[in-house]
């Protein structure tokens, strides 16, 4: 994996056993407020401190049960390649390039390995964790502050650093969400569990033609046709929140949302993992 690999912070790299090491921040349940206004509520659970990075899940990868074993996988995201290929491979970079099943395969695997659920956040939740109870715009308060995060620094942008990729996780602790958890505004945008219908606009319409037109006019005929065109279509797809290296300060505001097709890897894309909040005698 070369540069980067010895970073040994905790929650960073692996375990003695070769799994990924996890360091879980409490986000305690109750109200909140939810994108612009609205209350909601969620129960206790757990939230990695940081995204998933390249070099935990290269362990699911190279596992012998692991990225390989169809039992991790939907019948529909199964892979016929092989993983998409990381744009910035370093260890301690946050994985991208993970489509939405990549990401579920690998909680399925991880909980399997740790022997507690390990899955995907709700919006709800990634959001709570964001935003505390306040309502505050980023996870550190309510302005934007340049350098308080990888936001912005594509190629053609306007970042303080112009890094022009991802970088390590954790490196903006002055970014910080009101838990401690790092990283939820940039680095990469992050999958989560819901999935969001979007209308998509409709194709131009055909004119009706002479004898549709002249049904209209005569009292008791038939509905004309629907012309082509007039019927709303859906996309299914998958939520992202927290913007990324490459997407500006208003995409990584804690309520902003996008969405992309869930077979789709993209060298913004990446993802986090929670946890159900263990039962006091578990601990």
């Amino acid at each position: 994996m070369g540069l980067f690999d010895t970073d040994d912070r905790p929650g960073v790299g692996l375990r003695a056993d070769g799994l990924p090491d996890i360091v879980w921040v409490e986000i305690p349940g109750g109200e909140f407020i939810y994108q612009e206004g609205e209350k909601r509520e969620v129960a206790t659970f757990w939230m990695a401190r940081y995204p998933v990075t390249y070099r935990q899940f290269q362990a699911f990868i190279d596992a012998p049960d692991g990225f390989y074993h169809d039992r991790w996988w939907e019948e529909e995201g199964k892979h016929p390649e092989e993983p998409g290929a990381q744009a910035f491979p370093y260890g301690n970079h946050p994985r991208e390039r993970v489509s939405w099943y990549d990401a579920m395969a690998y909680c399925r695997w991880l909980s399997a390995k740790l022997g507690y659920e390990v899955r995907l956040p709700t919006e709800e939740e990634w959001e709570k964790a964001a935003r505390g109870v306040d309502g505050r715009v980023y996870p550190w308060g309510n302005e934007y502050i340049s350098g308080y995060a990888n936001i912005d620094e594509g190629y053609d942008n306007a970042g303080p650093y112009y890094l022009q990729q991802t970088s390590a996780v954790g490196m903006y602790p002055q970014g910080s969400s009101p838990y401690g958890v790092l990283d939820l505004s940039g680095n990469v945008w992050e999958w989560t569990s819901l999935w969001e219908r979007e209308p998509r606009p409709a194709p131009p319409q055909e004119p009706l033609g002479l004898l549709d037109r002249l049904r209209q006019l005569i009292p008791g005929t038939p509905k004309p046709r629907e012309p082509k065109g007039a019927q709303h279509y859906v996309n299914l797809s998958p939520v992202l929140r927290g913007g990324s290296w490459d997407y500006d300060a208003q995409d990584a505001r804690a309520a902003s949302r996008n969405h992309s097709r869930p077979a789709s890897p993209n060298y913004n894309w990446g993802f986090r993992v929670v946890r159900p909040a263990p039962a006091v005698s578990d601990l």
